[in-house]
């Protein structure tokens, strides 16, 4: 709180005149980033594509904010935006033929893998320097790829789809 009060040329007391406290601002840093996302309601279309669609812009949201993409996967979303993302989403996997339950595992499914997916892609770390790199030849020659993030998302979304095609096609399902 010191730190923002800085930044923003005001006592760190004055902010409580405003929030309730750092959990209180931190929940509304999440709201702001959710208010960037594109109310989609209702989309008309197939539902693999509005789910496809909601998850893109997802994703962009989180890249354009790389800061708080922790912050985004660690706290419950409260915000019309977040709810909004939410309801598009599950309104899209009923359409397909889901009951609540499984609309609810295959939505965790596709925020976990956008969040995931973009954490990894902003990512930063370095390599161990006491690693005997001669043991992981596929290692390396995995990491001297270069990895087209957008079609690395695309084709994750893609897999994500099919499984939850495949929920629908009678027989036993996967669901548990």
């Amino acid at each position: 709180m010191r730190r923002l009060g800085r930044e923003l040329g005001v006592e760190a007391m004055s902010l409580y005149g405003h929030i309730a406290n750092k959990q209180d601002l931190l929940d509304g840093v999440v709201d702001c980033v959710y208010a960037e996302l594109p109310s989609s309601g209702a989309d008309p279309g197939p539902w693999p594509e509005r789910l496809r669609t909601t998850a893109c812009e997802f994703r962009q949201v989180l890249l354009r904010h790389p800061n708080v993409v922790g912050l985004v996967a660690s706290r419950p979303v409260s915000s019309q935006g977040g709810l909004e993302l939410i309801e598009s989403a599950l309104i899209g996997l009923r359409d397909a033929g889901l009951d609540i339950a499984q609309a609810s595992q295959a939505l965790s499914v596709i925020v976990g893998f956008a969040i995931g997916h973009v954490a990894n892609q902003i990512g930063s770390g370095s390599p161990e320097a006491d690693v005997d790199w001669d043991q992981f030849p596929n290692v390396i020659e995995w990491a001297d790829l270069d990895v087209d993030p957008d079609a690395e998302f695309d084709l994750g979304l893609d897999v994500i789809l099919a499984g939850v095609t495949h929920l629908l096609e009678p027989g036993p399902s996967l669901a548990r």
